[in-house]
């Protein structure tokens, strides 16, 4: 036999069935010379773009399945394959239907494929219900069953497949005498799962982590043959399954091939391939000029002509590419979120865009800022992107908002999430049989890599090469199989910000499943939307805890006072922002309060939305590891802006002293060298990020440059400008909105501390834990007011304390073991006579009643707040008390209980608190310290190292003092560890160190981390000794860390 065609085919999309990537499998059949490659994923087609793609680059000719499970009494799974556009539209709305059943698993029925049978192609194999019935002896029932699919008026197909497994071949000869009885078509398959027979011992595994996870189910009979076999070896399956007869067994592949002939898919003809679907939107050019001249006038550009002809240039491309729905369609997006008091705005490079700026969806001018369109859009581009943020906490709230607002069809899109090296591991321990605490230990030490670095990484981080046990057969063997796990899927999830906005017919291209929210889910990921294979609109909107924390703030301002703060008008260059921003005062603030920002805040020394924008796009690894950010800091100090290499680009280089920082500043350099217009600019900048891009570039750019009459030098120079910013270029319209963020939180931490607090503190924006951000708001003199059961809210609250100042009180739901049920009942029954009072009416469970009173929030109840009064473990005996006499379901609701158990807490029945063990607790339960700071634990200890530490113990707010290459000591609670990738390729490990009066920014080399990276990473308070380090005179001083160990010891 010359060749073969594989028709029922998993890949790795078959959550924890599959093996290998749908590429890999293309790849495997191309290499055995098999003319067609099918895809049959379970329960889904999440692999289609990336199945076809590989078709086309391999020549391959695709076909396209799914394989659903069935809802009947009789069981089984079933192979639907499509035939032409109208196959593919059937079977996208049969899998959304099985997806969308009310109750039970993923399914579908043979009344629902009776519903849809138009282009489709049934194939019944050896674990369908008849080749069940078949296995089970029950022949009659097989034909019966047999017969209710013939109704469904589908094309229908006995397909058997034989692994050797005992049974399987006796079902395999039953469908194929069946098919000849029957007069119907029988074609073989492998049921493939992995390309190769040695990737059955990952195919074995999966099938025991698939037993392990809720509704799992236990492995078939293993078999290493469900591979992607070559035509000899299927040769011989097909002998065996006509029973040595040897022109049936030739007939039963032709009529495979035949079958996989006339269910190729043409991309293009029977998908829509190569297009993109925008939603119907009659008038659209029409209707887009009407809105731009009215947001015009809205912003007073309605006499500006260099906003006029502006739009007039972006219109041109808008029409050319027919995207004008497209544009409505995002306003309207915008429009309807802003229209629920969510706040919203743009990022990137759409934000430099006027037609963006002036239908409402950009507050960004961006002939204000110098921003170009041509970065956004372009006849040469791809379709373009506009990003919408909005408030984190409303985030789906924001979605319904567009999803109502949208005339098509809309669905979130999906993410894929796969293995990586903690997942990996645990789940191989799972089909291992390994002790989890075991498991565990391994796990814990390890960074976020894939999973195919871990034995790298065992090799190159001293905390894992150092642990015991590494050389036992059954860690080996660990390891080992999790690296095999590397890249699978393990689920599927809502992506968190995207959204696809389509015309009517949607679930015709591609099905649709619902999310955990609820929300309709497209079977495709970000990439697969937006392929040539698909060719979906996609927006995405992106939660951000800033603007939530934002958004909680100024209505904390108006709440208690009266005040309402409109953040697009707060006075840029503000002297007070400006000063805190300079003393990297920044903790908190958006995008610039980690440690590396905060050293560049202090040399930068930004007072403006533009000078934020420069330090944003500068804090990325390309230019933090060139000498950009060196010269640019040096010009900004006086130094001098860096001659231009030709005096054509002093203007376009001028705002960052002569260095390049943003794309807009490449297009323009180039055209100007080029002559070129900023459309084949942009596509040069573009072609450079491809490998061999950099050479035809390259090229380009010399012929055109000496054409446009520049010389040699010249051109030199300026090309080895252009190339070393290819690698790490920014655009400077992704960097004004977030700039514009940026400075309005440190504009509200400045002015508003509290209610900055508030909203930092309810939404937890950054990278710092709470403890860290309350410590650092007293600071600025925010009080922290005690957890209060008649006061505290269920989020943060700022609330007057005195005449001036302002306090902020934690919410009842930062106790963790009370539930939303009880926060509520507590707050909707609240005043409380006494503490009986509420165990009776608010039925709280035992163990939230204990964090309550050790938290304190029953202080002020109780009396325990009173000088004289019991203290809380005096209370807690008295609850304990309340608790029997008052079970927390005895009382039922509206019920008058009797008043039965002591009358009052009693002082002096146990021994107080000391004031450790009350932090102590307060961490515990709420994971922050209100009665001091967490290091108030530690006071003794502090003392003794204070009195013979060598080098001697700094405290934070002092290292500024100390000059630089000084050794001292810092000890304090460890509140961040990083490992990002530099430049280098070697790895530092920074740390954020804090103690009473602040953080320490510390950071471990290669030559510390032998004996000192497991410490930094697995203990919480550590004595950390290095020398003081500045970048530069009057930068952050930090710590370069020599030696650290834990506190305790």
């Amino acid at each position: 036999m010359s060749v073969f065609a594989h028709l029922r085919v998993s890949s790795h999309y078959s959550m924890r069935h599959g093996t290998a990537a749908p590429a890999r499998l293309v790849e495997e059949a191309s290499r055995l010379g098999q003319p067609f490659a099918a895809l049959t994923d379970r329960d889904g087609v999440y692999g289609t773009a990336e199945h076809l793609d590989a078709c086309r680059r391999s020549g391959v000719r695709p076909v396209l399945g799914v394989d659903l499970a069935l809802a009947s009494p009789d069981r089984g799974r079933v192979v639907l394959l499509a035939r032409g556009a109208a196959g593919w539209a059937s079977l996208c709305r049969l899998v959304t239907a099985a997806h969308h059943r009310p109750s039970g698993p993923v399914a579908v029925t043979r009344e629902e494929v009776a519903g849809r049978p138009d282009g489709l192609v049934v194939l019944l194999g050896p674990d369908s219900d008849v080749g069940r019935s078949l296995a089970q002896r029950r022949g009659p029932h097989a034909r019966a069953l047999l017969a209710a699919w013939r109704r469904t008026g589908a094309e229908i197909v006995l397909a058997p497949h034989d692994h050797g497994v005992d049974g399987q071949l006796h079902v395999a000869r039953s469908l194929v005498r069946m098919a000849d009885d029957e007069r119907l078509l029988a074609v073989l398959t492998n049921t493939v799962r992995h390309p190769a027979a040695d990737d059955a011992p990952v195919a074995r595994a999966l099938d025991r982590i698939r037993g392990y996870a809720p509704g799992g189910y236990s492995p078939g009979p293993a078999t290493d043959r469900a591979f992607l076999a070559g035509s000899e070896h299927m040769g011989e399956v097909a002998l065996g399954v006509c029973g040595g007869d040897s022109t049936r067994a030739r007939r039963l592949v032709a009529h495979t091939l035949a079958l996989a002939l006339s269910c190729v898919m043409d991309p293009v003809a029977d998908l829509g391939a190569g297009r993109i679907h925008l939603p119907d939107r009659p008038g659209a050019p029409a209707e887009l000029r009407a809105r731009l001249e009215s947001g015009a006038a809205r912003l007073g550009l309605d006499r500006s002509r260099p906003a006029r002809e502006r739009v007039e240039e972006e219109l041109v491309t808008v029409a050319r590419l027919g995207l004008e729905s497209y544009l409505l369609t995002i306003a309207d997006a915008a429009d309807a979120i802003r229209a629920e008091g969510i706040r919203c705005s743009a990022r990137g490079s759409a934000v430099g865009s006027m037609i963006v700026h002036q239908l409402g969806v950009s507050a960004v001018d961006p002939l204000e800022h110098g921003l170009l369109f041509e970065r956004f859009c372009g006849p040469d581009r791809p379709m373009p992107d506009i990003d919408l943020d909005v408030e984190s906490a409303r985030r789906l709230e924001a979605y319904d908002a567009v999803i109502a607002a949208h005339s098509g069809e809309s669905a979130a899109v999906a993410m894929i999430d796969t293995y990586r090296a903690r997942s990996a591991l645990r789940d191989a321990g799972l089909a291992l049989s390994m002790p989890s605490a075991e498991v565990e230990r391994i796990v814990a030490l390890f960074p976020r890599v894939k999973a195919s670095r871990i034995s790298e990484t065992i090799e190159d981080l001293p905390e894992l090469r150092t642990m015991a046990g590494w050389d036992g057969p059954r860690v080996r063997e660990l390891v080992e199989l999790a690296q095999r796990f590397s890249d699978l899927p393990r689920h599927v999830a809502m992506h968190p910000c995207g959204l696809v906005l389509s015309d009517h017919a949607l679930t015709d291209r591609v099905p649709t499943r619902p999310a955990g929210s609820g929300h309709a889910m497209v079977m495709a990921d970000k990439h697969a939307v937006e392929s040539w294979q698909l060719g979906l609109l996609k927006l995405d909107v992106l939660g951000v805890r800033m603007q939530s924390a934002l958004a909680h703030a100024l209505g904390e301002v108006e709440r208690t006072t009266g005040e309402r703060v409109d953040l697009d008008r707060v006075p840029d260059g503000d002297p007070a922002t400006a000063h805190m921003m300079a003393h990297s005062r920044t903790v908190g603030c958006f995008q610039t309060e980690s440690p590396g920002q905060r050293e560049l805040v202090s040399r930068l020394r930004p007072a403006t939305v533009a000078d934020l924008t420069v330090d944003i796009s500068l804090f990325r690894p390309g230019p933090i590891g060139s000498d950009i950010v060196g010269a640019y800091l040096a010009a900004r100090a006086g130094g001098g802006a860096v001659p231009a290499a030709h005096p054509s680009l002093e203007p376009i280089l001028a705002e960052t002293g002569g260095v390049m920082v943003w794309h807009e500043q490449m297009l323009r350099v180039l055209a100007a060298m080029t002559g070129s217009g900023l459309h084949q600019a942009e596509a040069m900048r573009r072609a450079l990020a491809r490998p061999q891009g950099v050479r035809e570039v390259a090229a380009e750019f010399r012929v055109r440059a000496a054409e446009h009459g520049h010389p040699r030098a010249v051109v030199d120079a300026v090309w080895a400008q252009v190339a070393a910013f290819a690698a790490f270029g920014f655009t400077k319209a992704h960097g004004v909105a977030f700039a514009q963020v940026s400075y309005r939180s440190a504009w509200m931490k400045r002015h508003h501390p509290a209610a900055f607090t508030a909203g930092l503190l309810t939404h937890a924006p950054g990278m710092y834990p709470r403890r860290t951000l309350l410590q650092e708001m007293r600071r600025f003199g925010v009080r922290v007011l005690p957890l209060d059961v008649h006061a505290s809210d269920r989020v943060w609250r700022v609330e007057r304390v005195g005449d001036l100042d302002r306090g902020v009180r934690p919410p009842l739901s930062d106790v963790g073991s009370l539930t939303g049920a009880e926060a509520d009942r507590l707050i909707a029954r609240r005043p409380f006579a006494d503490l009986r009072d509420l165990v009776v009416r608010a039925r709280p469970s035992a163990p939230a009643l204990d964090d309550l009173v050790l938290v304190g929030a029953l202080d002020a109840l109780t009396g325990a707040d009173r000088e004289g009064g019991p203290d809380r473990r005096d209370v807690l005996l008295h609850a304990h008390a309340l608790l029997r006499a008052h079970p927390p379901r005895a009382a039922g609701e509206g019920q008058l209980a009797l008043r039965t158990g002591p009358d009052r807490v009693r002082a002096g029945r146990a021994a107080p608190m000391t004031h450790p063990e009350r932090l102590a607790e307060e961490g515990r339960v709420l994971g922050y310290e209100i009665s001091g700071h967490v290091m108030d634990r530690h006071a003794d200890r502090l003392a003794e190292l204070e009195a013979r530490q060598s080098p001697r113990l700094v405290a934070a707010a002092d290292l500024h003092r100390e000059p630089t290459g000084a050794t001292v000591a810092v000890a304090g609670l460890k509140v961040a560890v990083q490992t990002p990738p530099m430049r280098s390729g070697r790895r530092v490990i920074f740390a954020s160190v804090e103690d009473r009066t602040g953080l320490v920014e510390a950071a471990m080399f290669a030559d510390a981390q032998e004996h000192g990276a497991a410490v930094l990473r697995s203990e919480p308070f550590v004595v950390v000794t290095g020398r003081v380090r500045r970048s530069a005179p009057g930068a952050l001083p930090t710590l370069t860390i020599a030696t650290v160990r834990p506190l305790a010891e």
